[in-house]
């Protein structure tokens, strides 16, 4: 298993040399939030497609 150390690492790497301190900040702000999103589906705390494509029409109506 990845550490998150090593997987922030790898994350910017793919990032272009050019890229800002902000970029790099907005990459692993992201990165988090999908690693915070995967740990709740694991523990069961997520929800179906159906049942968030269901969600999804009641907000936009």
């Amino acid at each position: 298993m990845q550490t998150v150390k090593d997987l922030s690492i790898k994350t910017i790497k793919k990032l272009p040399n050019s890229c800002s301190l902000d970029d790099i900040m907005e990459t692993l702000w992201i990165q988090k939030k999908i690693l915070i999103g995967q740990e709740q589906i694991r523990s069961g705390q997520g929800i179906s497609h159906d049942e968030a494509k269901k969600r999804l029409k009641r907000w936009l109506k």
